[in-house]
């Protein structure tokens, strides 16, 4: 399957570094496979996970986060989060105070630790700044946009996201915590 998707890449002249390759590649496998495993878990919270998901996946994109040695020990994190998230979601009621307490606070921490790069990708200072930055925009949009739902008292989607904007700077967190302690 690999080999076919870099001839038709090849094909359309398109122009992509080999490790870009490989490293996209290996991602979406590995979601496809994700996707096999958790279907039958989400179809129980179909519209909970499939918002964490949505909601995570874009604010990750920016923030980075911790990454296993091993595929298998990210695939089941991976599995566990999206199973266990949205139902602990369900336990949380945000009120507007909340939010913006919530987004500045987790704006402000990921100010100063900053965006986390993949070992296999390492980022230049430049580019962890410009990830931080949209990190914490995507965060203040996030909240604005929890606010605009709390207007009409839907608690569950505003409790979605301000989770999974917590998890996400739990990641951050442990990553910069593991690489700090290990290297």
């Amino acid at each position: 399957m690999k080999n076919y998707v870099r001839e038709k890449i090849k094909y359309y002249n398109i122009k992509i570094d080999d490790d870009d390759f490989e490293y996209g590649f290996t991602i979406l496998s590995n979601y496809l496979i994700f996707a096999m495993i958790v279907f039958p878990f989400i179809l129980s919270d179909f519209l909970n996970t499939i918002l964490f998901l949505i909601f995570y996946l874009h604010l990750k994109q920016y923030t980075g986060g911790f990454h296993f040695s091993s595929a298998k020990l990210c695939m089941i994190t991976s599995v566990l989060l999206t199973a266990i998230i949205p139902k602990v979601a369900k336990l949380f009621v945000f009120n507007n105070i909340l939010i913006a307490l919530t987004c500045v606070m987790v704006s402000i921490i990921i100010h100063f630790i900053k965006t986390e790069d993949h070992p296999n990708k390492i980022l230049s200072v430049q580019e962890i700044n410009c990830f931080t930055k949209k990190s914490i925009r995507t965060i203040f949009i996030y909240g604005l946009f929890c606010v605009f739902l709390n207007l009409f008292n839907l608690h569950n989607i505003v409790s979605e996201i301000m989770i999974t904007t917590i998890c996400c700077l739990v990641e951050i967190v442990i990553a910069k915590t593991v690489k700090t302690v290990y290297l």
